[in-house]
This record gives C-alpha cells, sequence and structure tokens, in this order.
C-alpha cells in the first residue's frame, strides 16, 4: 500500500455544549470519569467539568450557537493559538447552519440513547464535529481506504479496530472524510455502550456519526440481547452500511493489542467479509484520564477482508487480529503469548 500525502487531520471528540451550570460535588467529565469538584482540574472551568445532560438538552438554538465556540476550545490542551483557531473553525461551521439545522441537532440530542436500535448521525452535528476536530492533531495518515470502499460495495461488511480511547470513533469519522472518502464514513455503524449517551459530551460525539448501541441509555439492566444486536448488525450490513466493532471489549490500558472477544463471531454471518483497522496516536491525542484533546500524529491502515465463507466465523475473526497485529507498530504489538480469541 502507498501512503497519501500527510495533510493536516483531526482528533479529539465531537463534544458540544458549554454553559453555566449550577455546580455539584462532582460529574462524569470529557473522558467519561467522575470528577471531584473539590479538586482542580487542570486547564479546564469548573463550569465545563460540572456540565450535564439534562443542562444542555434545555438549551436553545441561540444558546448552542454563542457558547459552542468558546466552550469546546477549553478542551484543547495546547497554545492560545490552537484554541483561537479551534473557535474560528467553529465560529465559520455554526453560522453555516441554519435554525433548523441546529434546532434538529438539540431534538436528536434530547432523544438519541433512548431506544435500542440503529441511531443515525446528526448531519450539523457531524459538519461541526469535523470542523473542530480537524485543528488539532500535528499529522494525519490513512492507509489502504481504497480497499474499505470496494469492500463495503462487494457484501456485507464487519470492522474490527483497535480500541486506544474514547475518541476512536472520532479519529476514524474524521481520517476518511480527510481523505476524499465521506462517503465511507457515512456508511460506518459503530457498535457502543450506552454509557457513552450518559456523558453530555460524548452524547454528543455520538451524534456525528452513525452508532448501533447494546442497551438503552439510563437503564443498565436493559441490555441488548446478543441475537437481537446481531440481527440489527445483520440487516445494517445487508443494506450497505459496514459494522465496526472494537472487538477487544474495551480500550487497551497499555496501547498493546488484547484478545477479540470470541463473542464478536456472533457478527461473522455467511457472506460476510471481517476487514481489520489498525488505529496509532489516539491514545496520545486523548489519553485515559485527560481532560483535554492533545495535538498528535494519528495513523489508520486498512486491512484485506477476510471472508466468513472461507474461513469460518473464529477463523475470520482470528485472520483479521493476526493482519491487525501485523498493521501495528512495535509499540501497539500484542504482548507475547496473545491469542487472538478469548
Amino acid at each position: 500500500m502507498t501512503p497519501p500525502d500527510d495533510k493536516k487531520g483531526a482528533a479529539g471528540m465531537a463534544d458540544f455544549m458549554a454553559g453555566e451550570p449550577e455546580l455539584g460535588s462532582g460529574v462524569s467529565d470529557l473522558s467519561g470519569d467522575f470528577v471531584d469538584l473539590t479538586t482542580d482540574v487542570v486547564d479546564l472551568t469548573r463550569e465545563a467539568a460540572a456540565l450535564t445532560v439534562e443542562q444542555v438538552a434545555a438549551y436553545t438554538v441561540d444558546t448552542l450557537r454563542e457558547r459552542l465556540p468558546v466552550w469546546l476550545a477549553q478542551h484543547v490542551h495546547d497554545s492560545e493559538d490552537l484554541r483561537q483557531d479551534v473557535q474560528a473553525g467553529l465560529r465559520s461551521a455554526i453560522a453555516q447552519c441554519t435554525e433548523a439545522d441546529l434546532a434538529l441537532t438539540l431534538e436528536n440530542y434530547r432523544a438519541v440513547g433512548q431506544r435500542v436500535r440503529f441511531q443515525p448521525f446528526d448531519p450539523a452535528a457531524q459538519f461541526m464535529a469535523r470542523a473542530y476536530l480537524q485543528e488539532v492533531p500535528t499529522q494525519t495518515v490513512l492507509f489502504g481506504a481504497d480497499y474499505l470502499e470496494d469492500a463495503l460495495e462487494d457484501g456485507p461488511c464487519l470492522l474490527v479496530c483497535n480500541s486506544l480511547s474514547y475518541s476512536d470513533a472520532q479519529h476514524i469519522d474524521l481520517l476518511l472524510f480527510l481523505y476524499g472518502h465521506e462517503d465511507v464514513a457515512d456508511r460506518l455503524v459503530y457498535v457502543v455502550p450506552p454509557k457513552i449517551y450518559d456523558n453530555p459530551y460524548r452524547r454528543m460525539a455520538a451524534l456525528s456519526f452513525n452508532t448501533l448501541p447494546m442497551g438503552r441509555v439510563g437503564n443498565p439492566a436493559a441490555k441488548t440481547n446478543p441475537a437481537e444486536l446481531l440481527l440489527q448488525a445483520s440487516e445494517l450490513m445487508n443494506n450497505g452500511f459496514g459494522v465496526l466493532l472494537f472487538a477487544e471489549g474495551g480500550r487497551s490500558r497499555t496501547g498493546r493489542l488484547k484478545s477479540f472477544l470470541r463473542l464478536a463471531t456472533l457478527a461473522c454471518q455467511p457472506g460476510t467479509s471481517v476487514i481489520p483497522l489498525a488505529l496509532t496516536g489516539t491514545d496520545v491525542a486523548f489519553p485515559m484520564h485527560e481532560h483535554q484533546l492533545i495535538p498528535a500524529a494519528v495513523t489508520m491502515s486498512v486491512g484485506d477482508p477476510v471472508l466468513v465463507d472461507d474461513h469460518g466465523p473464529e477463523g475470520a475473526l482470528t485472520g483479521a487480529w493476526r493482519q491487525l497485529a501485523d498493521l501495528l507498530p512495535a509499540e501497539y504489538q500484542p504482548d507475547k503469548d496473545t491469542p487472538p480469541l478469548i
């Protein structure tokens, strides 16, 4: 594969909201961790850290226009110059959104995650997320996206990717968009846990791409039956979408590839191609326990399709895992003797 020319790219989350909330003792922050507001949150204002889903749900379009650029700039950990660039990009993007566009975004924000079903992306949230994110990284590189486009045209596709941070999905979307594969980006569906909707920042991030939740927000007991999730995923793949699983089941705390969960074989139906995606740099761009995005180089490599019809479900998933491991640089490769599936 020949890499395209480097271009300034995007990293981070399509986080969205600002305001002057009533401060409590603590809330869930940008990283999804609980913030104790009796301690300092470095470079992040108490107001930004304390926002809740309910406060954002009460916003009006005018409030959104007024507060979005300044608020999002607070979530970039770098110089004032970069934060000013982020603000300028967002002001330009939000100015291009109509009243109806933003009203729909707020409506979708309030409703997303309430039902266990496919959630299509919100156009205005996606547009503004990409404008915001592309200001942050130092470099982006994408390998092999043409293979992904061809595979989606050939039939049902299951994508499996390593997981490094809460911003992985946003990086994938932006990389495809920036390198001219917007159609592919718009056809990917990310399988996500319901907790993504419990945090105001990540809830809006989820509006910027297609999601398939594994349960319903606010009701941990209402988890999706694997067979039900499989049925929805199969229907989406048969209708031209590529379903993307972070098949390790959670972020790697070391950055090294972990085993895939054997449960992922449920999505490896006859006629499906399993395609590995190897992601690097998102762990630097948004490390665990950080509250802000950090400029970093982000790379994604797309591997060759592994056909379920040729290898069976476990064989296809194992083959994709091995190929993903080979695509990763040494510092991201799995520890010795890591099994492909557990």
